[in-house]
């Protein structure tokens, strides 16, 4: 297969061919993401899908995001074909949609053989599940799925009227793709690292907008960003010229930044000068006026990072304690470097899965290649080579960063927006008590938040993923209330989308005694929406805003 797309942490590949090279396009820390993209495949092209079902947590953790999808680079026969094997006790499923100019469709597969033909521009593969985390040693889901794209034939023409746009945002470009870092090779062949692009998509969702279009902010404001940033700055001379075009860099985003820590929201900026010796030049207090013509360059070629890391994991420990201190900041660590890290990185993992952020710019001199170790240094999408082409750049990283939600609360995140951002649809909150509708509803708004609204499939399917976790086909209430004429939602939206459970002609209001809507998982993680009686007590799910540029009431 050209591509593979595997529901595990560890995937193993043998190939007859002296010539087989594979490599990461998506990777996994901690059950982030299990989203695999791919832009490049048309007629000719040979992909498959596989997963052992009980590898580890990590599919688990976020079971919403198991999919692959498949933006074609030009209209194609597809034929998928597979032997599945779900446990029973899970309710796993294969579910498949198709988007195009000649077919529109969604199915869902739970046989032992899937055997499907269909002509797309686009499709999606969901593995569908609701075993928890802890329940995974015990689940036997099994299945290889292979995908084989041809031309379409001369004799399927499109139909009129037909096309439909993917389910998720549309993905701009269908250029090949650069290769990334290879995992297993028969032959040598020349090492790549994988360079996230420096501008953010410009794409604008509900929350956590940080685009940038025509080199400037889209309608937001970096004043607003309010993180705490350590930003470790290499001065050996493997920087050479480009120290002098760092400190130029970090001073111009800094100057469009709230320093003041009098302000509603502001950012505390900390930054360490390494060579073969550590220097702390701001402790968390540098103002957007302040200068770095203080750091002079260093006739080293080694520079000690490891040393680095801890007086920044040690910066952000003591400004906890500062009156400057804002619970629930995100802490970021910005390294600029053109030396290769040490071995000794105490404490940058463990800083990265407790949600700190490592952003790291290389700047490559002319003639030179990225160095791999960096990348393995960044956090995901966040290294990058090119951030000294404009300044902005950094800010819009920041901008990213600082979209998150509480520890207590599910981030949903369309990583086709923003890799980058955590919650960019919001943060969500399930409630396992059972109380009627009008009291779900009172009770969310006292937590500065909104009982959940549905105008989408992916967020369906992310809220009915949350809710599973306290067990199957719990029945939880929606916004949608019926006035006695219409049904409308609490956010006054006037989207179309529905779910009603048509298997028993939903909705009923049977004669105006069942005005309130309630969702459930019906199989697996389809849904079906259900009119009932309001004073029912039903378990419910809070949304609310992440935490933001601009929004800290979170």
């Amino acid at each position: 297969p050209r591509s593979i797309a595997s529901f595990d942490n560890v995937l193993t590949i043998e190939s007859n061919s002296p010539d087989a090279v594979y490599y990461v396009t998506s990777d996994v820390n901690n059950g982030s993401t299990l989203i695999f993209n791919f832009q490049k495949l048309g007629p000719g092209d040979h992909a498959a899908i596989v997963t052992s079902g009980k590898s580890d947590n990590v599919m688990n953790l976020r079971p919403e995001n198991n999919y692959a999808t498949y933006d074609l680079w030009q209209a194609s026969q597809v034929n998928i074909t597979g032997n599945l094997s779900f446990d029973k006790k899970y309710q796993g499923s294969i579910n498949i949609t198709v988007r195009g100019d000649f077919m529109n469709e969604e199915r869902s597969f739970t046989g032992a053989k899937l055997d499907y033909l269909f002509y797309a521009s686009y499709f999606e593969v969901k593995y569908l599940t609701s075993v928890k985390p802890l329940e995974v040693w015990d689940n036997e889901d099994t299945f290889v799925i292979e995908i084989m794209l041809s031309d379409v034939p001369d004799d399927v023409t499109p139909i009129p009227g037909m096309h439909t746009d993917p389910p998720r945002v549309p993905i701009t470009s269908r250029q090949p793709e650069l290769p990334t870092t290879p995992v297993k090779q028969a032959s040598a062949a020349p090492t790549t690292v994988q360079v996230a692009t420096a501008v953010p998509p410009t794409t604008v969702n509900r929350y956590c907008n940080c685009a940038i279009v025509d080199g400037w902010f889209d309608d937001w404001d970096p004043a607003e960003i309010w993180v705490d940033t350590v930003i470790l700055l290499d001065t050996s001379a493997s920087m050479g010229d480009s120290l002098e075009e760092a400190k130029s860099l970090i001073t111009s985003f800094i100057s469009l930044m709230k320093t003041d820590v009098s302000a509603n929201l502001y950012s505390r900026i900390g930054v360490i000068a390494l060579s073969d010796i550590v220097e702390v030049v701001y402790n968390l207090n540098m103002s957007s006026t302040d200068d770095l013509d203080m750091i002079k360059q260093h006739n080293v070629d080694k520079i000690n990072v490891g040393a680095g890391v801890q007086a920044a994991l040690k910066m952000f420990e003591d400004g906890m304690s500062m009156p400057s201190y804002r619970e629930n900041t995100r802490q970021i660590i910005y390294y600029l470097t053109n030396s290769a890290p040490s071995t000794n990185m105490n404490g940058i993992n463990d800083f990265k899965s407790g949600g700190g952020i490592v952003i790291v710019n290389d700047f490559v001199l002319e003639g030179g290649v990225p160095i791999l170790g960096l990348k393995n240094l960044a956090s995901d999408n966040y290294f990058f080579t090119d951030l000294s082409e404009n300044f902005i750049s950094s800010l819009a990283l920041f901008c990213e960063a600082n979209c998150f939600c509480d520890p207590n609360h599910h981030a949903f995140n369309d990583d086709k927006i923003s890799p980058r951002t955590e919650a960019n649809r919001g943060c969500f909150h399930p409630v396992n008590n059972g109380i009627p509708f009008a009291k779900a509803r009172e009770t969310c708004l006292k937590t500065n938040s909104n009982l959940v609204s549905i105008h989408d499939a992916d967020k369906e399917y992310f809220v009915s993923s949350v809710v599973a976790t306290f067990g199957p086909k719990k029945k939880y209430w929606i916004a949608y209330e019926n006035n006695g004429t219409n049904w409308v939602w609490d956010d006054k939206s006037t989207d179309p989308f529905n779910d009603w459970d048509k298997s028993t002609n939903q909705p009923n209001t049977n004669g105006g005694k069942l005005m309130c809507a309630y969702a459930v998982n019906t199989a697996g993680l389809n849904v079906g929406w259900t009119a009932a009686n309001c004073g029912l007590g039903n378990f419910y799910v809070c949304e609310s805003a992440p935490c933001s540029r601009g929004n800290n009431v979170c």
